[in-house]
C-alpha cells in the first residue's frame, strides 16, 4: 500500500505506479485533470455542481474541460468543449475587440443567413 500523492489515504496498488487513490481518481479522466491541473474527481464533481451541472459560459452543455489560464495555469472553472474553445481566442489580446467589430460589420448571424438565402449580390464581396 502507498499514500495518494492528492488526500494521502492508503490506497491499495492496482499497478507498479499508481498515483492517486480511488476516491481521488476513479478513471481515466479523473487521472489526466488531476494529473494535468491537480483536480480530484470531488474537486471536479463540485466544480461542475457550482453552476447546476451546465457549462458556466453558455448554461446549456455539460461541462468536460477544466479550463485554466495558459499563462499562470490556475484553474477556473467547468467548461464544455465549444466555450472552452472560444475561451481561448477571446484571451488573445484585441481578438474579442475585433470580433465584436467583425458582428458589427456583418450583422447578426441569423440576419446575414437570411440575407444569403435570397442570393448574393455584388456589394457582398469585400475587397479584402
Amino acid at each position: 500500500m502507498r499514500a495518494c500523492e492528492k488526500c494521502g489515504a492508503a490506497c491499495e496498488n492496482r499497478t507498479h505506479n499508481q498515483r492517486w487513490c480511488l476516491n481521488c481518481a476513479p478513471d481515466r479522466s479523473a487521472q489526466s485533470r488531476l494529473s494535468k491541473y491537480n483536480v480530484s474527481h470531488p474537486d471536479w464533481v463540485a466544480m461542475v455542481a457550482k453552476h447546476g451541472g451546465v457549462c458556466w459560459i453558455c448554461r446549456e452543455r455539460e461541462p468536460q474541460v477544466v479550463d485554466h489560464d495558459h499563462a499562470t495555469g490556475i484553474t477556473r472553472g467547468a467548461l464544455c468543449g465549444r466555450c472552452n474553445i472560444q475561451l481561448h481566442g477571446a484571451e488573445k489580446e484585441g481578438w474579442l475587440e475585433a470580433a465584436t467589430s467583425y458582428l458589427k460589420e456583418f450583422g447578426h448571424a441569423s440576419k446575414a443567413a437570411t440575407v444569403r438565402l435570397e442570393g448574393p449580390v455584388e456589394s457582398d464581396v469585400r475587397a479584402t
